[in-house]
C-alpha cells in the first residue's frame, strides 16, 4: 500500500506552543502550582545535508529561498547560533559530530567512498558510547539516515551498530541515482540487514525514527541525519513542496528549483516528526538543528559565489546553520554571535545528559565545549577564542599517516597452485613506487597479468579469476624461478574512476589437474596526493586560511588572510601582496592566528 505524503500545512506549531510552556509552573484546578517540568533528559539531533545558511530564511542571509516554516519556527522558540562552523564535506563533519574531536584527531578528513580506504577508527568514542559509558546505560539510543563514516567494504553494514548505535535504520553512504532511482528507489540498512526500499528516503527516515520513538524509553538520544537536501536532486513526493516546478528546466540545466523544494520536503518531514512526538516528551527535549556543510555550489544564488561553496573551506562551505530548541532555552527567539563548532554538539549532549567527560573520557581530547551556557545567555562572550574547520586527503589509517612503506592488501582467494603475489613499497600516492612480485609460479613460461576493477571473483579452470572490466590484460614472462618482478608507479585515487583495482597472475602450469595456476589477489590502493586546507577565525573577524600540498618531496604552503567584518564575501586576500603590506592590526591578527594554528595542531594524539 503506498504510504500517503505528510501535507505542508499539518501540525507545524502546536509542538512550539508546549516548548514555550515547558518553562513555567501551572495553577492545578483546585488552586496552587503544579511542579515544573524535570529537566530536559532527551536530545532530538537533526542533521541536514548540505544546506547552508544562504538557503535559511531564519538566518537572513540568502535570496531566493526555500520556505522552511519548521526550521524558522525552531528559530523562533531556540537559540540561533549565527557563527557555527562545520568541516566542507559529509564525512568530516559527522565524524566531528559523532566524537567531538576535531577531523585531523578522528583521520576523517575527506569524503569517504564505497572502496576500502579508511573509516572512523574503531577507537573513537561516539555519542551513544558516550552515554553508556557516562550514565550506566541510561539513555536509549537510535540514529536514523545516513551515516557515511563506514564502507560496505569497510566496516559493512553493521559498522553504525559497531560504533555503538544501539538502533541504526537508514543508508551508509549517499543515495546514489546511478543504476537506481536515488530516493526513491535505495539500499536501507536496518540494524544490518539491507534491503532496497521504494519509500522516499526522507519519509522513510521520518517513518523509522518515529516507529522507534514509539517505543524507546525516556530519556533517549534520537539522531535524524536526513540524506535530504543532498542529491541526486529530483522532484520530491506531492504534498511535502510548494516549489513551483512546473516550468522549471531540466535538473540537468538549472537544479536549484529541485534542491529548493527537497529542502521544504526536509522542512515538512521534520514538522511530522515533531509534531508527532507526545508534547509533554516534546517539553523534556532539546531539538539541535544542524547542517553538515555548506550549500553545493550548482545550487548557490548571488552573493554566493559557486567557487565558494561546499568543498571549500571559504565561509560558503564551513558556515552553517545551528539552532537549539526546548526547555532549556530561556529567552526564545534569541541569537548567539559566539564562536561554536559542530564538535560543541558531543559536549552539548553530554552536559543535558549529565556526563562529566573529563571523568568519563579521561585521557581523550575533546575538542567540544556544550552550548548549554548560551541557552542561558546567549549574549555571552565567545568561550572559544577560535573557530577551526578543515579539509585534507587522502582519509589516515586509524587516524595515523601512511607508512613511508607498506604492503598493498592481499585478498587470498587464489588457486590453484603455489604462486604467491605481492605489491609492497611506497603508498601509492603519485609519484611513488610499489614492487609486483610473483614468486613460486610455473618456470620459464608466458603468464597472463590481470588488473580488475571488479572485485566479484568467479570459479573457472579449477580456480578463482577477477571478472570484467580489466583494467590490463598483460602478457608477462616469468623466470626460471617461476618468479616476477614489476615496478607499480602511484597515481590518483580517480584512476580509472575507481580507487582500487585488483591484480592476479594466471599462468599455464601442465602439472595441475586443469592446467592453470592462478595467484592469490591483491588489492592496489591509488592515492591522491596528500594535501590540508585548514582555517581558524578570531571572534574580531579576521581569518587565516593554510593550503598545504605535497609534490613529491615538495612540501608546497600558502597563507591567505581575510577579514570577514570588513569583506564578508572573503573577495580581498590581504596577503595578497605579502605579510609587508599588511597594516599592524591586520599583521597582528595574522601572527596571532598562525599561532593558534600551529599550537591546534602540535596536539594531534
Amino acid at each position: 500500500m503506498k504510504r500517503r505524503a505528510a501535507s505542508r500545512a499539518s501540525g507545524q506549531f502546536v509542538p512550539w506552543l508546549f516548548l514555550a510552556m515547558a518553562g513555567t509552573s501551572f495553577p492545578e484546578a483546585c488552586g496552587g502550582e503544579i511542579e515544573p517540568p524535570a529537566p530536559p533528559r532527551n536530545v532530538l539531533l537533526v542533521i541536514a545535508d548540505d544546506l547552508g545558511v544562504d538557503m535559511v530564511p531564519a538566518y537572513g542571509e540568502g535570496t531566493d529561498l526555500p520556505v522552511l516554516p519548521v526550521i524558522d519556527s525552531l528559530a523562533a522558540s531556540g537559540v540561533l547560533f549565527r557563527n557555527a562552523y562545520v568541516n566542507p564535506l559529509c564525512s568530516p563533519t559527522r565524524a566531528c559530530l559523532q566524537t567531538g574531536r576535531h577531523s585531523f584527531r578522528t583521520g576523517i578528513g575527506t569524503v569517504i567512498m564505497e572502496s576500502d580506504e579508511p573509516v572512523l577508527p574503531a577507537g573513537e568514542v561516539t555519542l551513544p558510547e558516550m552515554l553508556d559509558a557516562g550514565t550506566g546505560g541510561l539513555h536509549a539510543h537510535g540514529l536514523f539516515g545516513k551515516w557515511h563514516l563506514h564502507s560496505k567494504e569497510v566496516g559493512g553494514f553493521a559498522g553504525p551498530n559497531d560504533a555503538g548505535w544501539s538502533h541504526f535504520a537508514g543508508s551508509l553512504l549517499n543515495l546514489d541515482a546511478r543504476g537506481s532511482h536515488g530516493y526513491y528507489d535505495w539500499e536501507k540498512v536496518t540494524n544490518g540487514v539491507a534491503q532496497q526500499t521504494a519509500v522516499y528516503a526522507t519519509t522513510d527516515t521520518v517513518d523509522s525514527a518515529l516507529a522507534w520513538l514509539a517505543a524507546a524509553s525516556e530519556p533517549w538520544l534520537c539522531c535524524v541525519a536526513f540524506n535530504a537536501p543532498h542529491g541526486p536532486w529530483h522532484v520530491p513526493p506531492a504534498g511535502l513542496y510548494t516549489q513551483d516546478l512546473s516550468s522549471a528546466p531540466p535538473i540537468s540545466v538549472d537544479p536549484r528549483p529541485y534542491y529548493k523544494a527537497m529542502a521544504e520536503a526536509l522542512d515538512s518531514e521534520l514538522g511530522r516528526l515533531l509534531s508527532s512526538i507526545d508534547p509533554q516528551v516534546l517539553a523534556r527535549t532539546t531539538v539541535i538543528f544542524i547542517a553538515d556543510n555548506g550549500t553545493p555550489g550548482l545550487v548557490v544564488a548571488p552573493p554566493i559565489d559557486n567557487c565558494k561553496a561546499k568543498g571549500t573551506v571559504f565561509e560558503g562551505g564551513i558556515n552553517v546553520p545551528l539552532i537549539v530548541s526546548g526547555a532549556l532555552v530561556e529567552s526564545p527567539g534569541t541569537e548567539c554571535a559566539a564562536l561554536v563548532h559542530g564538535v560543541d554538539v558531543f559536549a552539548t549532549v553530554a552536559e543535558i545528559a549529565g556526563v562529566n567527560l573529563a571523568a568519563t573520557l579521561p585521557g581523550t581530547t575533546i575538542d567540544g565545549l556544550s552550548l548549554v551556557r548560551y541557552l542561558a545567555d546567549p549574549s555571552l562572550p565567545s568561550a572559544r577564542p577560535h573557530n577551526f574547520a578543515e579539509l585534507y586527503g587522502p582519509n589516515l589509517i586509524d587516524g595515523q599517516d601512511y607508512p613511508a612503506s607498506m604492503c598493498q592488501t592481499d585478498l587470498g582467494l587464489g588457486g590453484p597452485g603455489g604462486s604467491y603475489l605481492s605489491a609492497c613499497g611506497q603508498p601509492l600516492f603519485p609519484g611513488n613506487t610499489a614492487l609486483l612480485v610473483l614468486e613460486n609460479g610455473p618456470s620459464s613460461t608466458l603468464a597472463l597479468l590481470v588488473a580488475s576493477f571488479c572485485f566479484e571473483p568467479f570459479p573457472i579452470a579449477g580456480g578463482l579469476f577477477l571478472p570484467s572490466p580489466y583494467f590490463a590484460l598483460l602478457p608477462v614472462p616469468l623466470d626460471p624461478q617461476g618468479g616476477l618482478a614489476l615496478p607499480v608507479p602511484g597515481g590518483p585515487a580517480t584512476i580509472g574512476g575507481k580507487h582500487a583495482i585488483v591484480c592476479q597472475v594466471v599462468a599455464p602450469d601442465f602439472g595441475l589437474p586443469l592446467g592453470w595456476s592462478f595467484s592469490n589477489m591483491v588489492k592496489l590502493s591509488f592515492l591522491d596526493a596528500p594535501y590540508s586546507k585548514r582555517v581558524l577565525r578570531n571572534v574580531a573577524g579576521y581569518k587565516l586560511m593554510r593550503v598545504t600540498t605535497v609534490e613529491g618531496e615538495t612540501t608546497k604552503v600558502v597563507d591567505r588572510l581575510y577579514d570577514l567584518a570588513a569583506d564578508p564575501l572573503e573577495a580581498s586576500n590581504l596577503l595578497a601582496n605579502g605579510p609587508g603590506a599588511l597594516t599592524p592590526e591586520q599583521a597582528g591578527a595574522y601572527q596571532e592566528l598562525a599561532a593558534a594554528l600551529e599550537a591546534l595542531l602540535a596536539t594531534e594524539e
